[in-house]
């Protein structure tokens, strides 16, 4: 196989492990469900704040993206706030922002003025403003206090503001600090995201997997997923990092059952490049069957454990664009080499049949 991208070889329409913003191919566990649960009940509040934590890794990103999907749609007036660190350093300015209320430089106290005449306009026409804030462990507690201020605000006994909190442990340690003690008085929903259930993370395996067209190509030994749950801990991200690096080298060895084999085979890989011997070397020359492929470098800003060694190159046309690929350059020519000795070989035999029979 000239090609060592395992989406192609194994039939399928994407890498199911790469996170794509905007896919639509999202597993909600039974710990997601619950979470969304509790976050739309605290929405139902339209006051204070509700908190989201959890360990990296669990989803928590994409179900700030689901709940605020879900906002728009309900016509709510939505602020996003994702660069936590900038933020910090202009708290107000960055609300005004993400609110999309742009307008001449002016002192703190004039920009709150103006956002409170924003968040009043919002009530009166029947609407209402929520901020969300992704990675807000990031913040200080004087930013915390400032959003806690801004949610103290009401026209005609409604509250002006309600804030979503989104955030790793660290975030939750933050809150139970005794100098937010008001502000744990103003929240209205929590919930810590847990990792899958076993269970789950088979079921979330299968779900990526189908969600690309997988059709039991490969197969899939039923111990894997036990094992696969056993190293990763249930941790989405963990799996997606695991299992695209499990179907990479079940490519690189033309592989259509995975076992748990190939798994002790990954693990003796860690911390260490994926195979990358003599048989895999860069090659810019296009093989046979890719006539309409354009091929040229580019530098991979994503990077994963064992990724950062492997030559890759980006391959652009309309079946192709966005995906990378590297080439077993050795096992192509040797293929090739071989076709070739036995073409000539049949000509020969030919040749020589003919020279015998017309003599």
């Amino acid at each position: 196989m000239g090609l060592i991208l395992y989406d192609i070889f194994y039939g399928l329409k994407a890498k199911p492990f790469r996170y794509i913003p905007g896919t639509p191919c999202f597993f909600l566990s039974k710990s997601h469900k619950k979470a969304l649960q509790h976050l739309r009940s605290g929405l139902t509040k339209a006051e204070g704040f509700i908190v989201l934590t959890g360990v990296e890794g669990t989803g928590k990103s994409v179900l700030f993206s689901l709940l605020a999907k879900e906002l728009v749609e309900q016509k709510v007036l939505l602020a996003e706030i994702h660069n936590t660190e900038q933020a910090e350093k202009a708290l107000i300015p960055s609300i005004l922002s993400a609110f999309k209320q742009t307008g001449p430089e002016l002192d703190k106290q004039q920009l709150i003025s103006r956002l409170l005449v924003f968040f009043t306009r919002a009530v009166k026409k029947g609407k209402r403003c929520v901020i969300m804030v992704d990675a807000a462990n990031h913040f200080s507690n004087r930013s915390l206090e400032e959003l806690r201020l801004l949610t103290e605000l009401r026209y005609q006994d409604k509250s002006l503001l309600q804030v979503v909190l989104v955030g790793d442990e660290c975030l939750e340690k933050q809150l139970s600090e005794e100098s937010n003690t008001r502000l744990r008085q103003n929240i209205v929903g929590q919930h810590q995201i847990e990792s899958m259930r076993q269970h789950d993370a088979k079921q979330y395996i299968l779900y990526r997997l189908k969600c690309v067209g997988w059709k039991g190509s490969p197969q899939i030994q039923e111990s894997v997923f036990d094992r696969v749950y056993e190293l990763t801990e249930g941790i989405p991200a963990n799996i997606n990092r695991f299992c695209d690096r499990l179907l990479m080298q079940s490519m690189m060895h033309e592989k259509q059952l995975i076992d748990t084999y190939d798994i002790e085979m990954l693990l003796l890989q860690k911390d260490k490049p994926m195979p990358l011997n003599n048989t895999y070397t860069s090659y810019t020359q296009k093989p046979s069957g890719l006539d309409d492929v354009i091929i040229e470098p580019v530098n991979i800003t994503e990077s994963q454990p064992g990724d950062e060694q492997l030559k890759k190159y980006y391959f652009s046309d309309s079946l192709l664009r966005n995906r990378f690929y590297t080439l077993n350059v050795s096992a192509w020519k040797n293929k090739q080499i071989v076709k070739t000795l036995f073409v000539a070989y049949c000509v020969s035999m030919i040749v020589a049949f003919s020279i015998y029979y017309f003599s």
